[in-house]
C-alpha cells in the first residue's frame, strides 16, 4: 500500500501536520450527539469565539446595536428611548467592535433623532436621522459623508421609519411618502409612488435587486427555495400596512400581494435574497419567493402568539426566533427557536435575566450567527458531506474512508478492505471528505479531512488523481479562512460566505479595516490584482502622515509602492529622477491620480501635483492636474500626448479660471502664459474662437501676445462683419495699428495697411 502523499496545512504559513494526524474520527463522530433534527435535517451550532465585551451586560437593552454580516463588525449607540443608569461617562459615543467584541473605535455621538442604523455591503456604517440627514461612518469611526436626502422631508414632517439596503435607502415621512436614495454618498432621491396607506407600517424592508451570483444552483440542500436565474426589478420594497395588506413598492408603482393572514409585523429578507418571512400577529409565518412576484410558498404557524424581538433566516434552510419569554417568578426565560417547515421548532435555551435582551442574531448565507455578551454560536445545517463522515455509525464511502485512514495509521490491514469494500465509489469519497472539509470551523477535522482525501485519491486511476482543482481550491479558501479569523481581524466567517462574497470583497473590506499587508498576500495568493489594496493603503498613509513633508512622504509612497510592482526597488526621490520604465511599473500597480486627488483633498498640492507626475494614463494625468489647477503642466501633457480633445478640455479651463479671476474683462493673461509655444493648442484655440463666433477675443489674444499681423487680419474680418459705421472704423484702425507693426517686415501687411487706411478714408467720406 502507497503512502499518501505529504498535506500542506490549510493556514497562512509553515505549520506542523501533528494535530490533524492525531485527530480521531471516531471521536469527531461524537461530536454528532449535539446535532438536532428538524424534519429529517441535522442542524449543529458550533462555539465560534468568547467575547472580549463580557462587561457589557446591558450592552443589547441600552444601546442601538446593528452588526454587519459576513463576520463583520458591530456598531453600539446609545438609545435615546431606554432610559440610562448613570456612569462615569455621561457623553454618548459611538462604539466599533469586531465580531469578537474588542473595541475597534470610538468616537463621541452629539447626534439625536436617530431613525436607524445599519450596514451596507462596502461595510459602511450609515445612519439616518429624523430630519432626512444621512451620515456615514468607517469601522474606525470616521466621519465619511454628510448629506441631506431631500428639503421636502422636513416640510412633511421629517422621518419615522428608515430602511438601509445594499445599495440604497428607503425613508418614509411623516406624511406618509416614500423616499429612495440609491447612494450612500450624496442625495440622490427620488420619490416613490403613493401607497395609500393610512397610517405607519408595522414594517418594511428592501428587496435585494437580484439573486446574488455566488450560490451554486446545482447544490442538492434542503431549502424551500427552487433555484431559478430569474433576475429581479431594480428597487423592490415590501411594506406590511397596518390595515393587513402586504404591498410591493418599486419606481412605477404599488402591488398588494393580496396576502391573507394580516396584519403582518415582522419581515425578514434571508441574506442572499432568495426569501421573505412575514410573521402576523396571530403567529401565522408566511414565506414568500422573492423571485418575479412574490408568491407564498411555506406558510408555518409559530403556537406561542407573541411578536419576537429578533427574526431572521438561517440560511435559506428556515427561520431564528428570538422570543423573550416571563415566567411566573418574574423573570425572562430567552429563547431561541429554530424552524419553520412542516411546522416544527427546535428550542434553544439561554437563560433567564430580570428583564432586557440577551441575545443578537445575524443572518448569513449558510447559517446563523448568534451573538451574546459572553460568546458568538454559529447555527448552521448539517451539510450532506458532513453527515456522511461525522453520523453515529455511518457506512457511507466517506466515513469508510475516513476509518481506513485510521487503521493506516495504527499499521492495521483493515484499512486495505475498507479501502477495497468503497472502490467504485472512491473518487465520490475523496470529493465528500473535501466538501466535509469546507465546513469545519476547527483546524485539526479540517485537516484530517483533506488529509483523509489525499490518501483515498492515491488509489485511483491517473485521470481522476489528476483533477484536483477542488481540493486546491478547498484549501486556498480555508486557508483564507483561518487567517482571518485570527487578531485582528477576528473575522468569523465561513467558507461558504466567503464564495457567496467574493474574494474582492473580503480583500476589500480587510483594506477597510486597515489590514493591508494581509490583503495583499492574499492578493498575492489567489491572484488578484492588487491594486484597490496598494490605492487604500497609499491614501490612508497620507491622511494619517501628518509629521512629513511633501518630499518626505511622496518618498515614503513611490519607494514602497515601487517595491510591490517590481522585483528591483526603484529610488523615487522626486518626478524628474524617476525614468519611464519605472513610471509604468508604478502606474501599473494602481490609478496615481486617484490617490493624488485624496492627497489635494487632505491639503497637500505639491504632494498631489508630485504623483500625478507619475500617472502614465495622460487622460487622467491631464484630468488630476486641472483639479490641481496646474493649467501649465496640464497644456504640456495634453500637447505632448497629440489628443486634440485634451486640449481643448485644457482650454475650456483655462478660459474658466480667466473669467472667475478677471470678470468679463479679461486681460487673457493666464490664458497667454498656458499658450506660450505651443502652436498645436494656438491653432485649436483659434479654430474654437471662429467656429463659436468669439473673434474679438481671439484679437485681443493676438494683441496681447505681440503678434500684431494675425491680430490686424482677425480684427479685419471682423470690421468686415460689424454693420455700424463708427464701430467698423474702430475695428479697421486697430487692423491698421496691427499691420503698421508689423508692415516693414512683411509686403503683404504693408499693402494690407495701406488699403485700411483707404477703406478708412472712404468711410469718413461717405
Amino acid at each position: 500500500m502507497a503512502t499518501p502523499a505529504g498535506l500542506p496545512p490549510p493556514a497562512f504559513g509553515p505549520a506542523s501536520l501533528s494535530p490533524a494526524a492525531d485527530f480521531s474520527f471516531s471521536a469527531g463522530a461524537n461530536g454528532s450527539s449535539d446535532w438536532q433534527c428538524l424534519d429529517s435535517v441535522w442542524y449543529r451550532k458550533l462555539d465560534v469565539f468568547d467575547m472580549e465585551w463580557k462587561h457589557e451586560r446591558q450592552l443589547f437593552d441600552l444601546f442601538v446595536v446593528a452588526a454587519a454580516p459576513y463576520g463583520g463588525p458591530v456598531a453600539c449607540v446609545r438609545n435615546e428611548k431606554v432610559f440610562q443608569p448613570a456612569k462615569k461617562n455621561i457623553k454618548p459615543e459611538l462604539q466599533i467592535f469586531s465580531a469578537r467584541g474588542r473595541l475597534l473605535a470610538k468616537s463621541p455621538w452629539t447626534y439625536s433623532r436617530l431613525v436607524t442604523m445599519s450596514w451596507n455591503n462596502d461595510e459602511v456604517l450609515v445612519c439616518v436621522f429624523q430630519d432626512g440627514v444621512v451620515r456615514t461612518f468607517s469601522p474606525q469611526c470616521e466621519k465619511l459623508h454628510f448629506f441631506s436626502l431631500d428639503e421636502r422631508i422636513k416640510v412633511e414632517g421629517g422621518l419615522v421609519q428608515a430602511a438601509v439596503g445594499g445599495c440604497g435607502i428607503v425613508a418614509l415621512t411623516a406624511a406618509l411618502n416614500f423616499y429612495y436614495n440609491d447612494a450612500f454618498d450624496r442625495s440622490q432621491t427620488i420619490v416613490l409612488p403613493d401607497t395609500g396607506l393610512r397610517g405607519p407600517p408595522l414594517s418594511l424592508c428592501i428587496l435585494p435587486a437580484a439573486p446574488c451570483a455566488g450560490s451554486d444552483p446545482n447544490e442538492k440542500t434542503f431549502s424551500w427555495f427552487s433555484p431559478s436565474t430569474t433576475k429581479l426589478e431594480e428597487l423592490r420594497i415590501v411594506v406590511a400596512a397596518e390595515s393587513g395588506a402586504l404591498l410591493l413598492l418599486d419606481r412605477h408603482k404599488c402591488v398588494d400581494l393580496k396576502l391573507d393572514d394580516g396584519p403582518f409585523v415582522a419581515l425578514s429578507v434571508s441574506r442572499s435574497g432568495r426569501l421573505l418571512a412575514c410573521l402576523s400577529s396571530t403567529g401565522q409565518l408566511r414565506v414568500l419567493s422573492t423571485a418575479g412576484i412574490p408568491r407564498a410558498i411555506a406558510s408555518p404557524f409559530l403556537e406561542r402568539q407573541m411578536r419576537p424581538k429578533q427574526v431572521q433566516w438561517c440560511g435559506d434552510d428556515c427561520l431564528a426566533l428570538y422570543i423573550p419569554m416571563h415566567t411566573p417568578s418574574g423573570d425572562v426565560q430567552h429563547t431561541l427557536f429554530l424552524g419553520g417547515p412542516k411546522n416544527e421548532w427546535l428550542p434553544f435555551q439561554y437563560g433567564t435575566t430580570r428583564g432586557g435582551s440577551v441575545l443578537l442574531l445575524v443572518s448569513e448565507v449558510d447559517g446563523l450567527r448568534i451573538v451574546t455578551n459572553s460568546k458568538t454560536e454559529f447555527l448552521h445545517r448539517v451539510a450532506a458531506s458532513t453527515d456522511a463522515v461525522f453520523s453515529v455509525g455511518s457506512c457511507e464511502p466517506p466515513a469508510m474512508l475516513c476509518y481506513a485512514v485510521e487503521r493506516y495509521r495504527a499499521h492495521d490491514a483493515a484499512a486495505d478492505e475498507s479501502l477495497r469494500s468503497i472502490k467504485q465509489d472512491l473518487a465520490e469519497a475523496a470529493e465528500a471528505c473535501i466538501d466535509a472539509a469546507t465546513y469545519e470551523w476547527q483546524f485539526e477535522q479540517a485537516a484530517a479531512l483533506l488529509q483523509a482525501a489525499v490518501f483515498g485519491r492515491q488509489f485511483l486511476d491517473g485521470g481522476a488523481r489528476q483533477s484536483c482543482r477542488s481540493f486546491v481550491r478547498a484549501c486556498r479558501d480555508l486557508r483564507i479562512c483561518y487567517a482571518v479569523r485570527q487578531p485582528p481581524l477576528e473575522m468569523p466567517i465561513s467558507v461558504a460566505q466567503l464564495r457567496h462574497m467574493s474574494l474582492a470583497t473580503l480583500v476589500r473590506h480587510i483594506a477597510n479595516r486597515r489590514q493591508h499587508l494581509l490583503a495583499y498576500r492574499i492578493c498575492q495568493y489567489v491572484g488578484l490584482p492588487a491594486r484597490a489594496v496598494l490605492a487604500s493603503w497609499a491614501m490612508e498613509k497620507i491622511q494619517h502622515s501628518v509629521s512629513l513633508t511633501d518630499e518626505e512622504l511622496s518618498a515614503v509612497v513611490c519607494r514602497r509602492l515601487a517595491l510591490a510592482s517590481s522585483e528591483s526597488p526603484l529610488v523615487l526621490g522626486s518626478p524628474p529622477a524617476l525614468h519611464k520604465e519605472g513610471k509604468e511599473k508604478l502606474a501599473s500597480v494602481l490609478p496615481l491620480a486617484k490617490v493624488a486627488l485624496c492627497a489635494a483633498q487632505a491639503g497637500r498640492p505639491v504632494l498631489a501635483t508630485r504623483l500625478t507626475e507619475f500617472e502614465v494614463v495622460t487622460k487622467e494625468q491631464v484630468k488630476m492636474l486641472l483639479k490641481l489647477a496646474e493649467l501649465n503642466i496640464a497644456m504640456e501633457k495634453a500637447v505632448g500626448s497629440g489628443d486634440p480633445d485634451l486640449v481643448m478640455q485644457c482650454l475650456y479651463s483655462a478660459l474658466a479660471h480667466e473669467q472667475q479671476a478677471t470678470g468679463e474683462e479679461s486681460d487673457l493673461s493666464l490664458l497667454i502664459e498656458v499658450l506660450h509655444d505651443r502652436p498645436l493648442a494656438q491653432d485649436l484655440f483659434a479654430l474654437y474662437c471662429r467656429e463659436t463666433g468669439q473673434r474679438n477675443m481671439l484679437q485681443l489674444y493676438y494683441e496681447r501676445s505681440n503678434r500684431a499681423c494675425d491680430a490686424g487680419w482677425t480684427a479685419l474680418t471682423v470690421a468686415s462683419r460689424q454693420r455700424s459705421g463708427e464701430e467698423k472704423k474702430k475695428t479697421l484702425r486697430r487692423a491698421a495699428r496691427g499691420f503698421a507693426d508689423c508692415q516693414t517686415s512683411q509686403d503683404l501687411a504693408a499693402f494690407a495697411h495701406a488699403s485700411v487706411l483707404s477703406q478708412i478714408d472712404l468711410l469718413n467720406y461717405q
